[in-house]
């Protein structure tokens, strides 16, 4: 973007339907917006095209919006007609997951895809006699941020060091990213 347009993203967005812009890099000295990254979702007809424009005429927010809510022991995200919520004091990938098929908003036992469960999520099976089989759920060492939150799209990210004493006393270590989008 030319030096000095824009000082902030609130503005910047796709003419016309929802978006979401993250500042990348802002201009020496004056700390104007230099690069951003533009998040929509583009939709073409089969054997068509579809023309799209970046503008700054105000931010159309997506119907249902992606929203992020947090406790100390879990992480839930909702995308409209999905939600998951992961545990952040034992890892297990999707610890819940849902699926709104009557789209009344709701969540019931009977809309849940994945129950929750200490195998649902990573299994690390070390080579012959380097160790005990692991699970990500025995993990309780997690970091859990929040890399992206926006209205259109929201990125957790979930980790946990390896831990190496020797060859046969180790735990692996790992980093997830978890995208979801609105709708």
């Amino acid at each position: 973007l030319p030096r000095g347009a824009y000082a902030s993203p609130d503005n910047l967005g796709m003419v016309g339907i929802p978006s979401q812009v993250e500042v990348l890099e802002r201009w020496p000295g004056d700390h104007t917006l230099r690069h951003v990254l533009v998040h929509f979702q583009a939709s073409v007809p089969k054997d068509g095209e579809a023309l799209y424009h970046f503008g700054d005429g105000g931010r159309i927010a997506p119907p249902t919006p992606v929203t992020v809510s947090e406790t100390t022991q879990t992480l839930t995200v909702t995308t409209g007609p999905l939600r998951f919520v992961v545990r952040k004091t034992a890892f297990n990938l999707l610890d819940q997951v849902g699926l709104d098929e009557d789209h009344d908003g709701q969540f019931s036992d009977q809309e849940r895809i994945v129950a929750p469960h200490a195998q649902n999520g990573g299994v690390f099976t070390p080579r012959s006699s380097a160790g005990p089989v692991q699970y990500d759920a025995d993990r309780s060492d997690l970091l859990v941020t929040v890399e992206e939150r926006g209205p259109l799209r929201a990125t957790p990210r979930i980790e946990a060091p390896a831990l190496l004493t020797s060859t046969t006393d180790h735990l692996h270590g790992f980093a997830v990213r978890l995208y979801a989008y609105a709708g």
